[in-house]
């Protein structure tokens, strides 16, 4: 077990579970991508998976032939978008209730303080201790993402650390439509 202090400065235990964490990955595969039919010598046809670079291409290159797949590749993202919140979703609940070590103090204290900020806190169970992870003990999104590699079992840098939360970010920000 590892510690860390997150950005809060709570001191927490950090059990790698990364054979979890992939059978967690497994369990939510990537949808099939759109397809486009490609014409082979002799008339045979395959169909072939579109790909990101192949649709930026086709977008800004053949406008035309690009409407006939348009559809299929926004609903392709939707789905990829879907499933990427339901993994991360996934993947962030098997950190905090396998991987982190801390356990909520048995004064109320912070219940009733954020009961006064109007905030409910859950009765009892996983769901009042995964609460009181994510509004005492995390700090910021840093502290999400060094606690997830730490769980994967990871010894990340600063810099390794500096272009997820990059990566992270870009995500967050991109359009969804």
């Amino acid at each position: 077990m590892k510690e860390y202090t997150t950005e809060r400065g709570v001191t927490i235990g950090i059990v790698p579970i990364p054979l979890l964490l992939g059978k967690i990955r497994e369990s939510h595969p990537e949808p099939p991508a759109p397809t486009y039919t490609e014409h082979l010598a002799g008339g045979a046809t395959q169909d072939v998976p579109i790909t990101a670079e192949m649709a930026a291409v086709w977008m800004t290159d053949n406008p035309e032939g690009w409407a006939e797949h348009a559809a299929d590749w926004l609903a392709y993202q939707d789905k990829l978008d879907e499933r990427t919140r339901a993994l991360n979703d996934a993947l962030w609940k098997a950190v905090m209730r396998r991987a982190i070590v801390v356990t909520p103090p048995v004064d109320e204290a912070w219940i009733k303080d954020q009961n006064e900020l109007g905030i409910t806190v859950p009765p009892e169970g996983q769901a009042r201790r995964e609460h009181y992870i994510l509004t005492e003990v995390i700090g910021a999104q840093g502290d999400m993402l060094r606690i997830m590699g730490m769980a994967a079992g990871a010894d990340l840098t600063e810099e390794q650390l500096a272009t997820i939360e990059a990566s992270f970010w870009d995500t967050i920000q991109r359009p969804t439509k």
